[in-house]
This record gives structure tokens, C-alpha cells and sequence, in this order.
């Protein structure tokens, strides 16, 4: 636009044409947007919201913008349309547009996950997976190849009767809880492994009865462990029952 926009004519004329794929040309885009841009400013400025009238955010005109200034409202309708018709897209997908539908795909701890979980977590959770019974909508046998049941995800997992007579699913379960004992018993060797301790006088817990006094030198012991607080019990004054 650069060179088509130019108040030179020779340079105008002489902008080359710009070579991209079959399904897309940017001469079309810029002209879609351009006729997209002029019809807005014959609409007018639209009030959305609860707001007083004129109090949104004005947005400049194609008619009073600068070159510049259009340059830049081509390239952000252009976006806007390519996303519009991407979301269109989308919608019509059965599989591939779930995640149009997601919620709370924000929380710190799911994007500090690597990714590869964070992958098999989501196409898990859509049910998107390469399983058998997917790929069967393209070109392979939806059937399980141990038992004549479809083969689902969900029977990937923890339907096939088969796998249960033969352990799989035991085996699987006894893998991960390897991993964690594994783990664990890195943190316990490594923490066992620090020097111990220095000797601190542990305070002691004092029981008085009701009416007395604290007592101003409480006992202490050394002992190895953390500090803890003194704590101060009131044991109520409880006479014996006559007889």
C-alpha cells in the first residue's frame, strides 16, 4: 500500500504485484477491508455498552485518517476478518474446535507445566487424541486390537476387559506409583543427608492452677529440634466432694 498509495504516478503504477498461495491474495484482502472500512463510516460511530452517549473510545475515520493512519485500519480489519473467519471455521469442527469452548485456561500452575502435558492434558480432556476410533473418521479400524470393542479413549484407559484379566492396568499403576516412590526417596535420602541440627534449649510447657502466679524461671532442656512456644495452661482450682 506503501507504493499503491503514493501521490507520485509513476511510483504508484510501478508497485509490483506481490505472489502468495491460491486461497489468499492480498489484493483481495486490502480491497475486502477497504470496502469493509468505508462502509463503517457511512454507518457512524455505534454506541455499545450502558454508557452516555459519546462516551466510548472514538475510533478514527477512514474518511478523515491520514495514509498512514489507513494503512493501519487495513492491516488491523484484515486481522480482524482472517480471525473472524478462523473462529467461523472453527465452530463447524466437531473435534477440532473445542477449544473454543474453553474456560479458565488462564491459572498459573497449567502454563508452568511443560509442554507436552499440558498437550496430552487438553487433547485428553476434548477427547481429541489419535485414538483408533478418531482416526477411523479418515482411514483406520476403530476396533481394539485385543478385544472387538471400539476402541475409545475411554476404553483405551480403563474399559478394556482384557487389559484388566492380563494386568495391564495393574502394571500401569504399579509404574507410576515407582516414580513416586523413586521420588520420594531422593527427597528423604537428601534431606537425611543435610548436617544435623545445633543443640537449642526446647522451652518446656507449665501447668499452674487457677489463682497462681507464673513463675519466673521456667525449666529448659537442650534438645535438638525446632523452638517451640511457651505455652501457659490454666488448670482450674477443683475441690475434692465432701464424703
Amino acid at each position: 500500500m506503501t507504493l499503491k498509495d503514493s501521490r507520485d504516478q509513476t511510483i504508484s503504477n510501478a508497485a509490483p504485484p506481490l505472489l502468495t498461495g491460491r486461497k489468499w491474495t492480498p489484493s483481495d484482502a486490502v480491497q475486502q477491508a477497504t470496502s469493509a472500512l468505508r462502509h463503517k463510516d457511512i454507518v457512524g460511530h455505534v454506541q455499545q455498552g450502558r454508557g452516555g452517549f459519546g462516551l466510548a473510545a472514538k475510533e478514527p475515520t477512514w474518511r478523515k485518517a491520514s495514509t498512514s493512519e489507513r494503512r493501519k485500519l487495513v492491516v488491523e480489519e484484515v486481522h480482524r476478518e482472517e480471525e473472524t473467519a478462523r473462529s467461523a471455521k472453527a465452530v463447524s469442527l466437531a473435534k477440532q474446535g473445542q477449544w473454543l469452548r474453553w474456560e479458565g485456561m488462564e491459572r498459573k500452575e497449567l502454563w508452568e507445566m511443560e509442554a507436552s502435558n499440558i498437550s496430552f492434558i487438553i487433547r485428553a480432556t476434548y477427547d481429541v487424541l489419535p485414538s483408533p476410533k478418531n482416526l477411523h473418521q479418515w482411514y483406520q479400524d476403530p476396533t481394539c486390537a485385543l478385544c472387538p470393542t471400539p476402541a475409545t479413549l475411554r476404553h483405551i484407559m480403563t474399559g478394556c476387559k482384557t487389559s484388566l484379566t492380563q494386568g495391564r492396568y495393574t502394571w500401569r499403576h504399579n509404574q507410576v506409583l515407582k516414580n513416586l516412590a523413586s521420588a520420594l526417596e531422593n527427597k528423604r535420602s537428601a534431606i537425611n543427608a543435610l548436617p544435623p541440627r545445633a543443640n537449642n534449649p526446647m522451652k518446656t510447657t507449665t501447668f499452674i492452677r487457677e489463682g497462681q502466679e507464673k513463675p519466673k524461671h521456667s525449666s529448659t532442656r537442650p534438645e535438638t529440634g525446632a523452638i517451640q512456644d511457651q505455652l501457659i495452661c490454666r488448670e482450674p482450682n477443683i475441690q475434692k466432694a465432701p464424703g
